[in-house]
């Protein structure tokens, strides 16, 4: 994870020197499966994302049940778009959508979530904090709401490519949609990058998922009322002879340093422990301690 991070901050901060408008998000599933178990490196990757001036994400799964995601903070650092996620607590939505302003451009920003998530996951204890609305009639209701607040309208789905598709051909005025689901074959033509429409001009993307080895370019051609004219998408490799970006490789050298001193002061309090038992037994018991761990260790090699 860590020196994909700075890999990707280089080819984002390449963009960033074009002076072209740019919009940085992701499409879900920024949290490892391993996340419950590390809060540091989770920590990590979603300071470093702040950094490379992440607009918003989309949370996936492995975020959804991440127990240190920024969905469930109070004050994400990263805006977090999950449009039919509803708060039981106060019934509130997480947050609907976003509008962000990328140059001269208004571009809304929706995500949606499976409504059978929680249903077929063993994360029970969900059950009783969060309720998934119904994606189609969310985004119904939600899209007509921002479309005059908007010059382009992205959808970040979670959700099936043929559920995904259907909300496309009910709902005309999202201009791209962009699928999580890892597919063998993303739907772009090699040879030009285009994406073929749908019949109402939407464009649907399912980007493979491959642990962040590559990065996912889509361009915009507008027209000068802010229409757009035409869509192209490229993947970005991320091979390890990427020069990486300094601010995000020192956030990594610091954050690998604070876990080895962190594990060396984990070794030294499990020794202290072990000595702290020690002399709490007297010469007799200590000398039959050795001598049962004599006895043990001769079976062992017999």
């Amino acid at each position: 994870m860590a020196g994909g991070l700075a890999r990707r901050a280089a080819i984002i901060e390449s963009f960033n020197k074009t002076k072209a408008p740019l919009l940085v998000i992701d499409t879900g599933n920024a949290c490892a499966p391993r996340c419950n178990r590390n809060k540091p490196e989770t920590d990590l990757l979603f300071s470093a994302m702040a950094k490379m001036g992440y607009a918003a994400m989309a949370p996936g799964k492995n975020d959804f049940f991440c127990k240190y995601s920024p969905l469930h903070q109070s004050h994400p650092l990263i805006p977090i778009i999950a449009s039919n996620l509803i708060n039981k607590r106060d019934l509130s939505p997480i947050q609907p959508y976003l509008i962000k302003k990328t140059g001269s451009i208004r571009i809304g920003i929706v995500s949606i979530l499976p409504e059978d998530l929680i249903k077929t996951s063993d994360a029970s204890p969900l059950k009783n904090e969060f309720t998934i609305l119904s994606p189609e009639s969310t985004l119904a209701g939600l899209i007509p709401e921002i479309r005059d607040q908007s010059d382009v309208i992205i959808l970040l789905s979670s959700c099936k490519k043929h559920t995904t598709q259907k909300i496309l051909d009910e709902i005309p005025d999202i201009n791209v949609a962009i699928i999580s689901e890892t597919l063998p074959d993303p739907g772009c033509d090699a040879d030009d990058g285009q994406y073929p429409e749908n019949t109402n001009g939407s464009t649907l993307f399912s980007l493979p998922g491959d642990k962040g080895q590559h990065l996912g370019h889509i361009r915009l051609k507008l027209t000068k009322n802010n229409s757009i004219s035409q869509i192209r998408y490229n993947s970005i490799p991320l091979p390890g002879s990427l020069e990486k970006e300094p601010a995000i490789a020192e956030m990594i050298d610091a954050y690998y340093h604070s876990s080895k001193l962190r594990k060396q002061k984990q070794t030294l309090q499990k020794y202290g422990r072990e000595i702290e038992e020690l002399q709490k037994l007297s010469p007799e018991e200590y000398f039959e301690m050795l001598n049962q761990q004599n006895r043990k260790n001769r079976r062992t090699t017999h």
